[in-house]
């Protein structure tokens, strides 16, 4: 399975919250024992200022939805199938 570090690294970086986000914690070692939402969560709220985690939180979602559909997509098609 793709670690949620190795999704980061992937992503392009887009001028929204979400792609700040990902600008932000795509070299973050910690992201390689990132596996659920909850724990994602505790890392923002850890690691967040107060003022900021909710806006965090938001930018989060979405990153964390599209990180879990690529995830079973590519458990139903395959590795040899990803790489068209």
């Amino acid at each position: 399975m793709t670690s949620f570090r190795t999704y980061l690294s992937k992503r392009r970086i887009v001028q929204n919250p979400t792609g700040e986000f990902v600008r932000q914690l795509r070299d973050e070692a910690e992201m390689e024992q990132i596996e659920s939402w909850p724990q994602l969560q505790a890392f923002i709220y850890r690691r967040a200022p107060a003022d900021k985690v909710k806006q965090a939180i938001l930018a989060a979602e979405p990153l964390w939805r599209g990180y879990r559909a690529f995830v079973l997509k590519n458990r139903r098609t395959g590795p040899a199938q990803t790489l068209r």
